[in-house]
């Protein structure tokens, strides 16, 4: 595919890319802004080298890069480069103070006006020349809430270069999802020219609870690309391997529990959830057991933390990994179980026809909606012990009547198609927006 996450591989260029961070903090430091921009030129990488078709500077996640890989692997019409939209973060906390602001207080926070207007000025500097140096014809990120990036697309569509969301949320039960809109999004621009999204499901609440920026003829639903992938895989499945997509429970239920008491149960829960797996891979050494993090700090921390406190003084055994790096598909394809909770991941999973367990946490809730499955309950097995996860992976070989049936309508409902073809339809709205 492609090497963009292991860009500097070796120590002489970990020290190149050292170097050039510290020359762009200072350049901006100092004013020196057109130069800065030449700093971040050098420290963008270019993700596929066609020379046909546009050329699109991706800032978001650094996991929207799954997606631009599939689609690039599928379709591949245009060239992506990739620079993370932290470095625009350097230039916003010179002049505002970011515990002050956040996604959905952004445009609307006062006390920050004067210092985003400063921001604005000075990426309107670093604009042109980037530009320049790169020669690029639009620009892409993964949400349109990111603080890092408002001015940064303002400036583009000021400049004409236009801005694409390639929206990689939102794949979620439909009564959360509404809310997680209706609750969050009320004073949040969506900044862009073309809006991608995964299902019809999100593009109806966007426009249903008016998001700034957002209409009928500039959001087009395409599916997820890096699901793409399952079509043509080989599933290897592993009888010996599972693999816990491990989460951070706050970060799940939040959104939907406002009652203390009950966010905290929840999160001890989620614990004794990560503490069963370590303790099935201690009693089951010949199984190979992957505890994989999303990629930050606090996300390995979280795991870590909890495998010292339950280990103790003792060794981690050696047949347990934890993990914030690999591509998730290979996890899943590898695997004879998939662990995890209210994750897209799991309907990965269930793409790649993988049995796939989740945490039960139904006790705290009065209904199914807190359940990114609701109505496909059926697709998953539900464990709310240890006992019940030993069991699950081991002894149950169960293939339910309804499932393929089941598994078709999921899938229509959050990827829009199983088709393999949601990179084609990405790059086909890119194109006609570029042409």
């Amino acid at each position: 595919m492609n090497n963009t996450n292991k860009k500097f591989f070796s120590y002489p260029q970990f020290l190149i890319e050292w170097f050039l961070n510290k020359l762009f903090y200072r350049a901006v430091d100092y004013g020196f802004l057109r130069l800065s921009a030449v700093f971040l030129s050098l420290l963008t990488n270019k993700v596929n080298h066609t020379k046909a078709g546009k050329k699109i500077l991706c800032i978001g996640s650094l996991a929207s890069l799954d997606d631009i890989n599939a689609i690039i692997v599928k379709s591949n019409v245009h060239q992506y480069l990739y620079l993370p939209r932290f470095y625009f973060g350097y230039v916003l906390r010179k002049y505002v103070d970011i515990a002050e602001i956040n996604a959905d207080n952004y445009h609307i926070n006062s006390t920050c006006r004067e210092g985003r207007g400063k921001v604005y000025a000075d990426i309107n500097k670093i604009f042109p020349v980037l530009k320049k140096v790169l020669g690029f014809d639009a620009v892409m990120s993964s949400n349109f809430g990111y603080i890092e990036q408002q001015e940064f697309v303002a400036v583009a569509r000021k400049h004409g270069i236009p801005v694409i969301i390639l929206y990689k949320e939102g794949l979620g039960n439909k009564r959360i999802l509404t809310s997680i809109i209706a609750k969050s999004y009320t004073n949040r621009k969506a900044q862009c020219d073309l809006f991608l999204c995964y299902n019809e499901s999100i593009k109806k609440a966007l426009l249903k609870y008016g998001v700034k920026g957002l209409e009928k003829n500039n959001i087009v639903v395409t599916g997820p690309p890096r699901m793409d992938l399952y079509v043509d895989a080989e599933n290897s499945d592993n009888n010996k391997q599972i693999t816990l997509f491990s989460f951070i429970a706050e970060d799940k239920f939040s959104y939907i529990v406002d009652d203390t008491d009950t966010l905290r149960m929840i999160k001890e829960k989620n614990v004794s959830f990560h503490e069963a797996v370590i303790r099935f891979a201690i009693e089951n050494p010949e199984y190979k057991v992957v505890i994989k993090t999303k990629k930050s700090k606090r996300d390995i921390s979280y795991v870590t933390d909890i495998a010292g406190n339950y280990m103790g003084s003792g060794a981690l055994p050696a047949n347990l990994f934890i993990t914030n790096t690999g591509d998730a598909m290979n996890y899943i394809i590898q695997s004879h179980r998939v662990l995890g909770a209210n994750s897209t991941v799991l309907i990965e999973a269930l793409l790649a026809r993988k049995r796939v367990i989740s945490l039960d946490f139904s006790v705290f809730f009065d209904d199914s909606s807190w359940n990114l499955f609701e109505g496909y309950e059926q697709l998953l097995k539900y464990i709310s012990s240890y006992d019940d996860l030993v069991k699950v992976v081991k002894f149950d070989t169960s293939v339910h009547e309804r499932e393929e049936k089941g598994l078709n309508l999921l899938l229509q409902q959050y990827i829009y198609s199983a088709d393999g073809a949601a990179s084609v339809r990405v790059e086909s709205a890119i194109s006609d927006l570029l042409s």
